[in-house]
C-alpha cells in the first residue's frame, strides 16, 4: 500500500469517532437552539398556569424543537451546509489533513469530510423518537430546572438523557455510511 494511501486510510479511521461524537453535540445544540420554548412559556410571566400546564408547554415545545431539528440536519446537508453543527475533522488529525492536501490528496479529504457529514444526516434520522422518549419523561422538578436555569439547560437535560441512546443508535449507522 503506497504511502498516500496509508495516511489517507489513517485519517478516515480517525475521523469516525469524531463524525460520531460531533453529529451527537450538533444534535443536541440544534435541538435545543430550535426549540422556542423560552417564547412559548415565559418564564417570569406564568401566572395562574399550573405546573402541569407549564411541564406541558415545554415537553410540547421540545418535541416540536426536536422534530424541526432532526429533520432539518437528516436532510441533504442538514450537517455539511450548516456552519454550526457542520463536522470537520478532528484538532489531531489537522497536520495530517495539511500534509495530505500539500501532496495532492486535497479532493481525497474534501470526500472524507463530506461523508462524515452525510453519515450524521443518516443517523440524525434515528434520534427522533429517541428525544421525544427523553421529553415524554421530563418530570416537574426537570422542567422547573429547565425553565429557571441557564442558557444550556435544556441541552445538559438532553445530554443526560439521551447520550447513551444516541451514541447506541448512532454508531453503527455512521460506521455503515462511512
Amino acid at each position: 500500500m503506497s504511502m498516500k494511501k496509508l495516511l489517507f486510510l489513517s485519517l478516515f479511521t480517525a475521523s469516525i469517532n469524531a463524525a460520531d461524537a460531533q453529529g451527537i453535540k450538533g444534535l443536541l445544540k440544534k435541538v435545543t437552539k430550535d426549540s422556542t420554548f423560552s417564547q412559548v412559556i415565559p418564564v417570569k410571566n406564568m401566572g395562574s398556569l399550573s405546573n402541569d400546564d407549564i411541564i406541558n408547554g415545554l415537553k410540547e415545545a421540545l418535541s416540536v424543537g426536536a422534530g424541526n431539528s432532526t429533520a432539518k440536519l437528516s436532510g441533504l446537508n442538514g450537517f455539511f451546509a450548516d456552519a454550526a453543527v457542520k463536522i470537520l475533522l478532528p484538532e489531531e488529525a489537522k497536520k495530517v489533513e495539511q500534509r495530505l492536501r500539500a501532496i495532492g490528496l486535497g479532493k481525497q479529504v474534501d470526500n472524507a469530510i463530506l461523508s462524515m457529514n452525510r453519515a450524521a444526516e443518516d443517523a440524525a434520522k434515528s434520534a427522533t423518537p429517541i428525544f421525544v422518549n427523553a421529553i415524554k419523561g421530563i418530570t416537574i422538578q426537570d422542567g422547573i430546572g429547565i425553565l429557571k436555569g441557564g442558557d444550556f439547560a435544556a441541552t445538559n437535560y438532553l445530554k443526560a438523557k439521551t447520550l447513551a441512546q444516541l451514541t447506541e443508535a448512532f454508531r453503527p449507522i455512521i460506521e455503515q455510511s462511512l
